[in-house]
């Protein structure tokens, strides 16, 4: 939900006014409260409790005024205002207002025309992965633009890639492009991006795409050392392209599946296996210890959001939140004594201040230490 105390979102367009709303949560503060900043203010002070509950009132306005926004199908609030008041010395009022907006992202001609869909395929024995297949559509006849995007392993330069592609329609009608040549290959840093090939696909196809593989047949490095992808090595990503998009956004746009241990050593997020001996992956370079394994016993497990936010994000408040965290088994002690009770916190808070599902995500990010984007 975007909030702003202005008129407009840079990037955005407003495409639907609806509504002028506004939330209000009453707060008592208790006589002592009362009487402490009182002596505070006589000595120049601040109140830090008076402080505390504004904020956590101005917080829970806040999330009811999103939740109204929601209702009526808003997606961004525009001229948010925040106003107190006193209804006497121990009760506090926090009103929150701002007009409702449906909004979307500014896109040039030809970014509304594009698609991206996660490479449901991968091969170990190559040094570099392709993660993305993007589809541009050039007009309204059966011509349509393709590029890859993926990850390189290696300082060689890589000349020229042979793939086939394997598309999926939501019908699931199976299309096999095959040979297409890319030569165009740029590298920033490690990321890879190649040019766009036109190619011959029709146009309700394009439109209908659930999922996508790309296998490589071959690749030139340094312009001499030609790599055929070796078929045993080919792998299908078991997640749906939903759960992939999660598990890459905390460990990469290559990773293909969350790291775990085996008898002998143990797989990386890139989908490599290592021996218990390498201190780093033998393919994409990650340090074992950057690395939080899963080994299939969730109770000797360290929490690991990224697993449960599916889930989440499913429910509808934090009390939900809290109560789907308690029957998760889990023995690592800064879940139990420290995540599970700011959770509780925050649902205990609903009673007075209405659902507040967005703050129990906001704080399970921060004390996963994991950056919301």
């Amino acid at each position: 939900m975007l909030l702003t105390s202005g008129y407009n979102f840079e990037g955005y367009e407003i495409i639907s006014y609806l509504g002028h709303k506004s939330s209000q949560i009453v707060l008592g503060t208790g006589f002592l409260s009362s009487l402490n900043a009182a002596v505070f203010d006589i000595f120049g002070a601040r109140s830090s409790s008076y402080e505390k509950k504004l904020d956590s009132a101005e917080e829970a306005a806040k999330e009811r005024l999103m939740r109204q926004a929601k209702e009526l199908g808003g997606n961004a609030i525009i001229g948010i205002d925040v106003d107190y008041t006193t209804f006497s010395n121990d009760i506090m009022g926090v009103i929150v207002s701002g007009t409702i907006v449906k909004v979307k992202k500014k896109m040039s001609e030809s970014e509304e025309k594009t698609k991206r869909f996660p490479n449901m395929e991968y091969n170990l024995s190559l040094p570099f992965r392709i993660s993305d297949v993007v589809f541009y559509d050039i007009d309204s006849t059966d011509k349509v633009c393709i590029g890859l995007s993926g990850k390189s392993y290696t300082d060689k330069k890589i000349m020229g890639l042979e793939v086939s592609i394997t598309l999926k329609t939501i019908f699931n009608k199976v299309i096999e492009l095959s040979d297409i040549i890319f030569v165009d290959i740029q590298k920033n840093d490690d990321e890879l991006s190649t040019e766009y090939n036109r190619i011959d696909l029709d146009n309700n196809i394009f439109k209908s795409i659930a999922s996508v593989s790309v296998r490589v047949n071959k690749c030139t490095i340094n312009g001499q050392d030609i790599i055929s992808g070796s078929t045993a090595q080919n792998k299908e990503i078991d997640s749906s392209a939903k759960e992939l998009w999660y598990i890459r956004k905390y460990h990469g746009n290559d990773a293909v599946a969350n790291a775990y241990k085996t008898d002998n050593g143990w797989v990386c997020y890139c989908g490599m296996e290592n021996a218990d001996n390498e201190s780093v992956c033998t393919l994409c370079g990650r340090s074992v210890e950057t690395i939080c394994f899963s080994s299939g016993n969730e109770a000797s497990d360290a929490f690991r959001l990224q697993e449960y936010l599916v889930d989440i994000t499913a429910l509808n408040d934090a009390k939900e939140i809290y109560e789907y965290l308690e029957n998760v088994e889990c023995s690592d002690a800064n879940f139990k004594y420290e995540i599970l009770p700011e959770i509780k916190k925050i649902a205990d808070m609903e009673r007075m201040y209405g659902a507040m599902k967005d703050s129990a995500i906001k704080k399970l990010e921060e004390l996963c230490q994991i950056e919301p984007q």
